[in-house]
């Protein structure tokens, strides 16, 4: 069941003597990032080729670039593929999620991406018996170390770092699909003593690289992962009496009975000649699409949300055309959350 919260109704003037009530309710958004129907186990797979210790990180002293320094990062793609394979599982959306940690990656090359093969995708589905591998083939580090001097705050210094990956899925059929991530974060300080407080109170870079790994990781993963977020939703009332009797159903939650009302004058109203029985129709489909969200009968809502925007179009007003507009705008939300 939906997790909803009836929040203050706000009203609106809306064309012969309407309103509108705005309500505030949680609906599962759709994951960023689909995975295939048939997917239900997953291992997560390095193939990544460890960066070099002298590539990417850069200092920069009162305005002047001091160039490369060597910082080794290493493990930073087992802290990515920790944390994106606990974020996975932890979310629940498939039957097991497993890890590879050892990288497949037997080039000699940092610099240039390397794919896993239908053949080790075959054998990799097989050894862990699993639907998919959802591959890191490439993870890189850039961070700028800066320290300068204000007179006003004393000594500043930052820590910038960015990433990005390169990720694969694979299904032993052959199909894939490729994601490209980034992220950024800045650590920054200040003291009024000495450039070495300043400094001295950021994380080491390390620790700081593998921070963000972690980060990137639970990041990437949460975009496989419904979410659930707050909505606006609207709801219609006139001077119509069983218009009426259905919103005091719904503000108890008696969702069911409400489209009970509706749906029994609506069949009255719909095909009225009269402009103002087509718009309290309208709202009757409108308020009826809204109560079948409420009770997750998501195919239910969009018919009567389609019909809804059709009768505000009949009607021919430029008030009826907004809310037209309108209804078609939550037709779109509706689709996008079957």
């Amino acid at each position: 069941m939906r997790k909803y919260l009836l929040i203050l109704f706000i009203v609106l003037s809306l064309p012969l003597f309407a309103q509108q009530w705005h309500i505030k309710i949680e609906v599962l958004q759709p994951a960023k990032f689909a995975l295939p129907e048939k997917v239900g186990t997953v291992l997560i797979v390095n193939n990544t080729y460890p960066q070099p210790a002298d590539f990417g990180h850069r200092e920069s002293r009162y305005g002047v670039d001091m160039g490369n320094v060597e910082v080794d990062i290493t493990d930073a793609p087992q802290f990515l593929l920790f944390a994106a394979a606990a974020e996975l599982d932890n979310a629940d959306v498939l039957e097991s999620v497993q890890l590879e940690n050892r990288s497949q990656n037997k080039s000699s090359s940092f610099y240039m991406r390397r794919m896993l093969s239908r053949e080790q995708v075959r054998e990799l589905c097989q050894t862990y018996s699993v639907d998919a591998l959802l591959v890191c083939n490439q993870l890189v580090f850039y961070d700028l170390h800066t320290l300068w001097y204000d007179n006003d705050e004393g000594y500043g210094a930052a820590l910038e770092m960015y990433n990005s990956s390169h990720w694969t899925l694979h299904t032993p059929d052959g199909k894939t699909t490729a994601y490209s991530y980034a992220d950024t974060l800045v650590w920054e300080s200040t003291a009024l003593s000495t450039a070495d407080a300043a400094v001295n109170a950021l994380p080491d870079r390390v620790k700081a690289t593998m921070d963000m790994a972690s980060y990137t990781g639970e990041r990437f993963a949460a975009c496989f992962v419904p979410q659930w977020v707050q909505a606006d939703r609207y709801l219609y009332e006139n001077k119509d009496e069983q218009l009426q009797s259905g919103l005091d159903l719904f503000r108890h939650k008696r969702f069911d009975e409400a489209i009970e009302v509706w749906e029994t004058q609506y069949a009255q109203l719909s095909d009225s000649k009269r402009k103002k029985n087509r718009l309290t129709a309208a709202y009757l489909a409108a308020d009826m699409a809204v109560a079948y969200e409420m009770t997750d009968q998501l195919p239910k809502a969009l018919q009567w949300a389609n019909q809804s925007q059709r009768l505000f179009s009949s009607v021919g007003t430029s008030a009826a055309m907004q809310q037209q507009i309108n209804m078609l705008y939550y037709c779109q939300q509706l689709r996008k959350r079957q």
